[in-house]
């Protein structure tokens, strides 16, 4: 995987900036020839798992977007701190955000060992059954 194909965001000690965050994203987006829907969705599915979960349980959360060339799909890896947590299976599943998020899953793996790590791959378009994997 070429680094250009990618855009890494640092968060430490919950010091994040979403404004530059959307800019990012934005330009990354567009250089990947993604549309604005495409874009704007990224950008959701971002701040719901960081600020509305994994914020509440970790100081320090990087995450990594990448769009697969050619593919049309976009993956999300999230690397934090704190206890073993996935979103999926801890959260109710009729909470508002966990709903938006599993909206824009098609997969997700969840790996605990000395840290967090969740991998997403994101559903751009109309709704698939999403597949979670706790390991």
């Amino acid at each position: 995987m070429d680094i250009k194909d990618t855009l890494t965001v640092q968060i430490k000690d919950k010091d994040f900036d979403f404004t530059e965050f959307f800019d990012q994203c934005d330009r990354y987006g567009r250089s990947r020839r993604l549309g604005v829907k495409e874009i704007n969705m990224i950008q959701l599915m971002i701040e719901e798992v960081v600020v509305n979960h994994l914020l509440k349980y970790a100081n320090d959360v990087e995450f990594t977007i990448t769009c697969v060339k050619d593919s049309g799909q976009v993956e999300v890896y999230f690397t934090y701190d704190g206890r073993a947590y996935n979103l999926y299976t801890e959260e109710p599943a009729d909470s508002l955000s966990i709903v938006i998020i599993k909206c824009l899953t098609r997969k997700c793996i969840h790996e605990y060992d000395r840290g967090n790590r969740l991998y997403v791959l994101m559903q751009l378009g109309v709704g698939e059954e999403i597949e979670i994997i706790q390991k």
